[in-house]
C-alpha cells in the first residue's frame, strides 16, 4: 500500500509571518497538535510548528523562532511499511508527505490505526504489548500541576483517578491545550542614569513598561475540567487488530488496560501496536 493512499491531503498549514494567537486557533479549531509551515509562494516545506513548543516557550512572541526545521519526511509514493520504520526509528507519531521537496499533505500514526492495522485481522493478543507502567493523577489536581508533572515525566498523556482510585479520564497535552490563556502581562524597568550635575542631585531615572502577551494555564481549572471522561478500557488479551478498531472508532490514542476486576494494570499506545505490527507486514 502506498502512502499517498491512506495519508491526509487537506491537513492544516500555516505560513510565515504569522502570530502565536492564530497558530494556536488553527490548531485548536481542527484539533490538532501541530502544523507544517510552508512557503506560500513555493509551496515549499519549511519547518513544523507543534504544540510542545507553545507550552516550552510560553514567553515567545516570534513565530518564526518557534518553527522546528529538523523534520521527517516521506514521498507519497512509498510503501507504509517504510512509514512504519520511519516512524519508529525517529520516534514521531507522524511524517511530512513530499513530492519533489513540495508539500502534498501528512499521514498519521492514527490513520495506520485505523486504515492499515485495524484491518490486517492480527490475532496476536496485546498482553505482551501493553505498557505494565502507567501515569496517573488525582482528578481534582491543579491543571497546571498536572502540566508540569507531564513535563517532568516526559509524557503527553495521563490517566487521572478519583477518590475511589479507579480510573475517571484521560488527560493529554491537547486537553490542556484548550484551556490555556493568552494573557497580556506588564512589568516595569527602572533604568538609571548618573548626574552629571552636581554630587548631591537625585540620579536620573526612567521607567519603562514592557507589554507581552504571555501563554498559560488557568491557576483555577481542575484535570476533571479538561480531561476526556469517556472511558474506553480493554484487557490484555484482546487481539492487536480489535484493540486498533477501538482505537479508530473512539479516535483515541491510547487505551487504559484493566483486568477482570475492574483495576488498572498498565495502557495500550498507537506506537505499541505499530511496532507489534512490522512483524505482520
Amino acid at each position: 500500500m502506498k502512502i499517498k493512499e491512506i495519508m491526509v491531503k487537506k491537513y492544516p498549514y500555516i505560513v510565515l509571518p504569522n502570530s502565536r494567537e492564530n497558530a494556536l486557533e488553527i490548531m485548536r479549531k481542527n484539533k490538532v497538535d501541530f502544523l507544517p509551515v510552508i512557503d506560500e509562494n513555493t509551496y515549499t516545506l519549511k519547518g513544523i510548528l507543534t504544540l510542545k513548543s507553545f507550552f516550552e516557550n510560553p514567553d515567545e512572541t516570534q513565530v518564526a523562532l518557534l518553527v522546528q526545521k529538523n523534520i521527517v519526511t516521506i514521498d507519497e509514493e512509498s510503501e507504509v511499511k517504510d512509514s512504519i520504520q520511519k516512524m519508529l526509528k525517529n520516534k514521531v507519531r507522524y511524517i511530512i508527505v513530499t513530492k519533489d521537496n513540495r508539500y502534498k499533505g501528512v499521514l498519521l500514526l492514527k490513520h495506520i490505526i485505523s486504515r492499515v492495522i485495524a484491518r490486517m485481522n492480527i490475532k496476536e493478543s496485546i498482553k505482551n504489548v501493553y505498557r505494565n507502567s502507567v501515569f496517573t493523577i488525582w482528578d481534582q489536581t491543579p491543571l497546571f500541576v498536572a502540566f508540569k508533572i507531564m513535563e517532568l515525566a516526559k509524557t503527553y498523556v495521563l490517566i487521572a483517578i478519583n477518590n475511589k482510585l479507579t480510573p475517571s479520564g484521560i488527560l493529554t497535552l491537547e486537553d490542556i491545550a484548550r484551556y490555556c490563556e493568552m494573557i497580556k502581562s506588564e512589568t516595569k524597568s527602572l533604568l538609571s542614569a548618573p548626574s552629571e550635575t552636581e554630587e548631591w542631585e537625585w540620579n536620573v531615572q526612567t521607567i519603562v513598561y514592557i507589554a507581552k502577551n504571555q501563554f498559560t494555564i488557568p491557576k483555577d481549572k481542575k484535570v476533571y475540567d479538561a480531561m476526556s471522561k469517556k472511558i474506553v478500557p480493554v484487557n490484555k488479551y484482546i487481539s492487536i487488530s480489535g484493540c486498533a478498531k477501538i482505537m479508530a472508532r473512539y479516535n483515541y490514542s491510547q487505551l487504559p488496560v484493566l483486568d477482570v476486576e475492574g483495576n488498572l494494570i498498565g495502557i495500550i499506545f498507537d506506537e505499541d501496536l505499530l511496532k507489534a505490527s512490522l512483524n505482520y507486514l
